[in-house]
């Protein structure tokens, strides 16, 4: 016989009885809640943690205390203490989905190492490695591209396939191959005499010197103007000094690119074969010749440096990293005002008084500064170009900026420095020295592959650069003021393409699509203003803007269907055409960048096809119609003793056969 309960222990069973606590969702869906603080298992489980609240937090209190929350408060008191914990327990709960939140946007903000951009050539003697903000390094796009496209792979393939004219003009190109390497022989062997035989006529003297004062004085500051010029006239007069010479000829040899070359040997201008020659025999004196001052030597070297930049000669990041390390040994880092009170101190291992020198005067501490401006940023320059961190991270100077001054304002036994002026040659370097050290915290966080950038990192960047980019001065000279303004908008490519590559896969990258349109449109622009060849020469600009102008364009999904980018599609179009002309107009005055002129007509293709798909092959044919006549051009204007094969060696008489290790020159390889 069971056993009845009483109603006195029915009613005490009931008080005792265990309240179900469980958070609005799964009291609504009438399953178990393991009632976790904030967000329980469940919705945890299955991603609804915002749906997650309590009446009340969870606590292991004893059951009085449970239901004390369900018993309705009688003073106000109780009420106040009751609205009071509801505040804290909310309060904790929004800082821990705060943290949260943080944390998933550090996690999507990672960029994956396998993401950089690098290239590397491996041809067997010579291996060479550019890492992400190298100008090739953004060609890797292309070939991701056509993993979405597979139909645009016909721009990436050989172009000679294509076009019968184009394979006819690469192979007399190639043909022509030994007869250069004949005439640097001719040089080399001409160079070892003495160097003023190498000299021209005095009229070529004194244009390429008045060139190079025009247009590389603006930006990287070598000379003092009164100075040259008083050694220029006594040269003019014929007092021949080997250094001055030296100056000279590389002086001449930066500027000779500077002007439209009427003659080639082979692809390469006889101008810049000529200013090869002086280089290489600058170079050579320097390194045998007598010894220099410590600033004499520097200057000599910096201007090597200028002469190889300006004519394509390679292993310019290799020697800009020496001479700035050169430079940090000769303590141009160093302020000149702390130099002078070393020169008098005395002699810790001896007890003895130093030898006293004499103080570096206002005009040596004023050169000395401008040195090491130009060299810093020649070397983070090619630093940059090369996809490599700069050697300026590693170091630490407290040499202040040149003072914007003119030359003429100031001399050798000049007691004081005259006040600031805004129109000065100086106008680059002293205001570029305000955002050395951002550039180079960019340079390091673009191309270093041990920094993890995150996605709110490059927003911080970008809003730096556009702070820097805001504060630039209006009224300077134009290479000065695009020289400014491009060695900052450079560094917004790299930072953002490797996101705005994955805007399809997270919207909250859209924004680094549209800097990389904005940017590159913004230096191509640039550069199109501007009516001078110096700056399209000595930098990578135009080819890295142009192929992420494209690429991005191409990548941009609603392409062919929204109507504010069917309405740019013609401008972006113009502006990579304008970009092309650029890059022909560089290989005409330095014979070098054939690889480059390749993989920007490529990009112009692919770009145009994504525009108006259904002329791919019509696109395809201007591409190797446009190459062609571009080696035509050059072969046309051979110089007259290579066209009628006067002075030259019987084996250029014979066939060159084809090589096998890879396409015929000067297509071997993406360096061309």
């Amino acid at each position: 016989m069971s056993r009845q309960p009483s109603p006195e222990s029915s009613s005490e069973w009931c008080r005792k009885k265990r309240r179900t606590f469980a958070c609005h969702a799964c009291r609504r869906k009438k399953v178990r809640c393991d009632r976790v603080y904030p967000v329980c298992g469940r919705c945890r489980y299955f991603g609804q943690s915002g749906h997650c609240v309590y009446d009340s937090k969870p606590s292991d209190a004893s059951e009085s205390a449970a239901f004390s929350y369900s018993v309705p408060p009688d003073t106000p008191s109780d009420r106040l203490a009751e609205m009071t914990d509801l505040v804290v327990q909310q309060s904790q709960r929004i800082k821990e989905l705060e943290s949260r939140v943080a944390h998933l946007e550090l996690d999507s903000g990672r960029t994956s190492p396998i993401e950089r951009d690098c290239f590397f050539q491996n041809s067997g003697s010579d291996s060479r490695f550019g890492g992400p903000s190298a100008p090739l390094s953004i060609v890797d796009t292309s070939l991701m591209i056509l993993t979405s496209f597979p139909e645009l792979a016909i721009f990436m393939s050989d172009p000679t396939g294509h076009s019968p004219a184009l394979l006819q003009a690469r192979s007399e190109a190639w043909q022509l191959k030994p007869r250069l390497d004949y005439a640097r022989l001719v040089a080399a062997a001409a160079a070892s005499s003495s160097l003023t035989d190498l000299l021209p006529d005095q009229a070529e003297v004194a244009r390429l010197t008045a060139a190079y004062w025009e247009h590389l004085e603006q930006t990287t500051r070598v000379l003092h103007a009164p100075t040259f010029w008083a050694a220029f006239r006594a040269f003019e007069n014929g007092t021949r000094s080997e250094p001055f010479v030296v100056v000279l000829l590389l002086v001449m040899a930066a500027a000779s690119c500077m002007a439209r070359p009427v003659a080639y040997i082979g692809i390469s201008p006889v101008t810049r074969e000529r200013a090869v020659t002086w280089i290489n025999a600058c170079a050579a004196w320097l390194a045998g010749g007598p010894k220099l001052a410590v600033r004499e030597e520097l200057q000599i070297r910096l201007l090597i440096l200028v002469a190889r930049q300006a004519n394509g000669v390679p292993k310019l990041w290799e020697e800009a990293a020496s001479l700035l390390n050169d430079a940090l040994a000769a303590g141009l880092h160093v302020d000149g005002g702390r130099l002078e009170k070393t020169f008098s101190m005395e002699n810790a291992a001896t007890g003895l008084p130093g030898v006293p020198r004499a103080p570096l005067s206002v005009f040596e501490k004023e050169i000395r500064r401008r040195l090491w401006a130009s060299i810093a940023e020649l070397e983070l320059q090619e630093a940059f170009d090369r996809g490599m961190p700069s050697s300026a991270a590693a170091m630490a100077s407290d040499c202040g900026p040149p003072a914007n001054v003119s030359d003429d304002d100031f001399h050798q036994l000049s007691a004081d420095l005259p006040s600031p002026k805004m129109h000065t040659r100086m106008a680059y370097l002293h205001t570029s020295h305000r955002s050395f050290r951002l550039r180079v915290a960019l340079n390091k966080a673009v191309n270093d592959p041990t920094t993890a950038l995150t996605y709110n990192r490059v927003l911080a960047y970008d809003a730096e650069v556009t702070k820097e980019l805001e504060q630039l001065p209006k009224d300077i000279p134009r290479v000065a003021a695009l020289q400014l303004n491009v060695q900052l908008r450079q560094f917004l490519l790299p930072l953002h393409v490797p996101f705005a590559r994955r805007t399809t896969t997270n919207p909250r990258y859209a924004y680094s699509r549209m800097a990389c349109v904005n940017a590159a449109s913004a230096i191509l622009q640039l550069h199109a203003d501007l009516e001078t060849p110096s700056a399209n020469i000595m930098r990578e600009d135009v080819f890295r803007a142009a192929l992420t102008l494209c690429h991005n364009i191409v990548l941009w999904k609603a392409l062919s269907g929204e109507p504010f980018m069917n309405q740019l599609g013609g401008l972006f179009l113009q502006q990579v055409e304008k970009a092309i002309e650029l890059i022909e107009e560089k290989i005409i005055y330095v014979g070098q960048h054939w690889g480059q002129i390749w993989f920007a007509v490529a990009g112009q293709g692919i770009l145009r096809t994504a525009v108006a798909p259904q002329f791919i092959e019509s696109h395809m044919q201007d591409i190797t119609s446009r190459l062609a006549k571009l080696f035509y051009k050059v072969l046309a204007a051979q110089e007259v003793d290579v066209n009628r094969g006067r002075n030259a060696p019987a084996v250029f008489d014979s066939e060159v056969p084809h090589s096998e290790d890879g396409p015929p020159w000067p297509w071997n390889g993406v360096f061309g």
